[in-house]
């Protein structure tokens, strides 16, 4: 073994240590801890969840985060419930947390002082394309011990199972978590998306969003342009050449429309230069949760994303333009389904035929039962409300609180 490797180890196995002295500390009841995004975002289904949270009595709900940005963005919004992960007080308070809610994964915090919590997976979104176990491209790619140093890796990370907890959304969601996770099926939990909670919401004051850039969206008719990463973020996405934006800026400049990029996380720096077209705009860095923007969006363009299955609960037309078909299933990801199956929409697998898709998607909407029948795929009929409530309400229930 490489002297670079081993030390990589040795410093492995200290925070496995440390992760298991975790489990002696007295965990305080009450106290549920969230994170997301590797912890350098306020996002998605753990965000949601935490709002709700905020106003539960029984609860003392804190956010974890390792961004500094988001640590004073969050206290600027006047959430003062929110902690570095690796200040004093964010370390102490992650060693005393009943329960974790993650949205990526355990390193959403400092996974090593979280042994002996509940961990609920709220995960990123249902899957189409795989993930975790299932996906074994991207196993390949993270690296490999011997068989001896594999099994005291294993040992000392070994968490007990009763301590894992992963929220699906329908029966058949469940069915691909237990593989994915590698969790049993009582592990895994029947209830929906948190973050999905927004759209049958009215209020939505308290997310921060710009006044200026929602009175855009709700001046024009929108249609937003959000694909999936590829190899996360190792293969870049050049949109000058996947898009033909002068004749979507064209079209939209003549139907009063806004055409809005927003890329993966991974993708988010990405530069992309759109400065001399009227009515594309690239919400990379916008400061908007997607959530919102999916609320507002009058048309969605996306390719493999699991976003459109948030958005099949709008019952609103969505295009798939999966330029990179085959190639994605090659190099990148290989898909749960068969892609003509679960895609209620026009189908698009180049640029020129994308502005004609965009134009009979406004002219007649010939997919709304196909999207009925889809959605009944991912959500079971519990999921289709909002659902931050009711898994608290579970969650406290199976600690006693």
């Amino acid at each position: 073994m490489e002297i670079g490797s081993f030390t990589k180890l040795i410093i492995k196995c200290v925070k496995l240590f440390i992760y298991n002295f975790s489990k002696v500390i007295p965990k305080q009841k009450k106290l549920f801890v969230f994170g997301s995004w590797f912890g350098n975002k306020f996002s998605d289904n753990s965000k949601y969840i935490f709002l709700h949270a905020l106003n539960d009595n029984d609860i003392k709900a804190v956010w974890i985060t390792k961004s500094k940005s988001v640590y004073n963005e969050m206290k600027k919004k006047g959430i003062n419930e929110v902690l570095l992960s690796n200040s004093i007080e964010g370390i102490w308070t992650q060693l005393r947390a009943k329960v974790f809610f993650t949205s990526t994964g355990v390193y959403d915090m400092n996974e090593y002082l979280m042994g002996g919590a509940l961990h609920v997976n709220l995960w990123h979104g249902l899957p189409l394309k795989k993930i975790m176990y299932d996906d074994e491209k991207n196993l390949q790619r993270l690296p490999r011990y011997s068989s001896k140093v594999q099994f005291i890796i294993d040992l000392l990370k070994s968490r007990d199972r009763e301590k894992e907890l992963t929220i699906a959304t329908s029966k058949k969601i469940k069915e691909i978590y237990i593989s994915a996770f590698k969790q049993d099926a009582n592990q895994i939990e029947i209830f929906g998306q948190p973050r999905n909670d927004i759209f049958y919401l009215d209020n939505i004051d308290y997310l921060g969003v710009d006044p200026k850039i929602l009175s855009e969206l709700t001046e024009y008719k929108t249609v937003v342009y959000m694909p999936t990463h590829r190899q996360e973020g190792r293969v870049k996405q050049n949109l000058n050449e996947i898009l033909d934006l002068g004749l979507i800026d064209d079209y939209c400049k003549e139907n009063n429309i806004l055409f809005i990029i927003k890329q993966h996380f991974y993708h988010e720096k990405q530069k992309v230069d759109v400065s001399n077209y009227n009515n594309i705009r690239l919400y990379n860095n916008v400061n908007i949760d997607t959530q919102i923007l999916l609320k507002y969006t009058d048309l969605l363009i996306t390719d493999y994303s699991s976003c459109y299955i948030d958005y099949l609960l709008l019952d609103r037309p969505i295009v798939f333009f999966a330029y990179d078909f085959e190639d994605y299933q090659l190099n990148d990801r290989e898909l749960y389904f068969n892609y003509e199956d679960v895609t209620p929409g026009i189908k698009v697998y180049d640029k020129k035929s994308l502005l004609n898709a965009i134009i009979e998607s406004f002219e007649k909407d010939n997919y709304s039962e196909r999207r009925k029948e889809v959605l009944s795929l991912f959500y079971d009929e519990k999921a289709r409300q909002p659902i931050s409530n009711e898994i608290l309400e579970y969650i406290k229930k199976k600690i006693n609180l």
